[in-house]
């Protein structure tokens, strides 16, 4: 029997008008990585390949999953779910689903995707509150309606048999873990956590997760702290990144029941994507608002400190890792279609 375990992250950021917070205000617990330790450019990585498909002209692959030769891929532009396996490309592209809507196997509002060990496929879309899951032929496997007493689900991650989500709940400022049971409710809480006081508005969506051999990582997008938690789900690591933002730089609009966020003209965001295997925690720290970097900032599994900083030959926005390649997905520009490149990573 699968056990769906929930990671519910609130993250909270105080209104315009209030004063700033550091992250050692939000994080207090967090080991400020910058007074330890400082940038180091270990090497410049060239890609080896670069993916186009003839099949499929994406416009905007913006999450991408590679586990065991397999990737999943959902394009935010068509609003489409894909597969490919990465030792047969001349298959080409597969979709999965139906595309946009709210009918079975189509999507509205997707933020996270996930492969499990036996190639089965997860889906999470945070506006219709339902995870899909799709087996190795890409047939319709489950779908789940999430009963998240109105929180709303944003990220996914799938170790083994555990499915973990994380949620945001609206005038909260603490996160917590609980576990899901499989009709999609929560029977029980555990790892309570404070973010700060006085938080009118949430970030909603905030934060990458990823796992490997039960082993969890999360990393906030714009608070610049990750989180290792061990199979016991007991947070082993929090790290502040190598020059950590020391300010919140969203700006916040509420109407009623509905919030948005903009970033503003000088607004920078600590982590674009992160992943982690046995030796190491991989974060594409990115300095802009643009959700792109070149930068990739390596950091030990076991202590969690950091360790160098490999760049790369292009500006990508997602990165995720199978054994020792890392797969990037790149947006378009004026001059190139949208495509997802390829880099081996270097032993050590």
């Amino acid at each position: 029997m699968i056990k769906f375990i929930v990671c519910i992250l609130l993250l909270s950021i105080s209104s315009i008008e209030s004063k700033s917070q550091t992250i050692q205000d939000l994080w207090p617990d967090a080991v400020p990585q910058a007074e330890t330790a400082e940038l180091t450019i270990a090497d410049t990585l060239e890609k080896t390949d670069e993916m186009f498909f003839s099949s499929v002209e994406f416009l905007d692959p913006g999450i991408i999953k590679a586990k065991n030769g397999i990737m999943a891929i959902y394009d935010f532009g068509l609003n489409q779910f894909y597969s490919l396996d990465l030792n047969n490309t001349s298959d080409g592209v597969q979709p999965i689903g139906v595309g946009h809507g709210s009918g079975p196997g189509e999507y509205r509002s997707v933020f996270s995707i996930d492969i499990d060990e036996n190639h089965n496929k997860y889906i999470l879309d945070s506006e219709l509150l339902r995870l899909t899951i799709w087996d190795a032929n890409n047939e319709l496997k489950s779908s789940i309606q999430l009963n998240t007493s109105k929180g709303i689900p944003g990220r996914l991650v799938v170790d083994n048999n555990t499915i973990i989500i994380s949620f945001a709940f609206a005038g909260s400022s603490e996160y917590q873990f609980g576990i899901l049971s499989e009709d999609g409710t929560i029977e029980k809480r555990f790892q309570k956590q404070h973010t700060f006081e006085n938080a009118k508005s949430p970030l909603l969506y905030d934060g990458h997760s990823t796992s490997n051999d039960g082993m969890v990582l999360y990393g906030s997008i714009n608070y610049g702290v990750f989180l290792l938690y061990n199979k016991n789900r007991e947070a082993i690591h929090k790290r502040h990144l190598i020059n950590p933002l020391n300010g919140l730089e969203l700006v916040v609009q509420q109407s009623g029941n509905m919030t948005s966020t903009t970033f503003g003209s000088d607004s920078k965001i600590a982590i674009a994507s992160l992943d982690l295997d046995e030796d190491f925690i991989y974060v594409l720290y990115s300095g802009t608002g643009s959700f792109r970097s070149d930068r990739l900032d390596l950091y030990d599994v076991d202590t969690g400190d950091y360790i160098k900083t490999l760049i790369l030959d292009e500006i990508v926005s997602r990165i995720t890792i199978d054994q020792q390649t890392l797969y990037a997905s790149v947006r378009e520009t004026e001059t190139e279609p949208s495509k997802i490149v390829v880099y081996e990573l270097p032993e050590n």
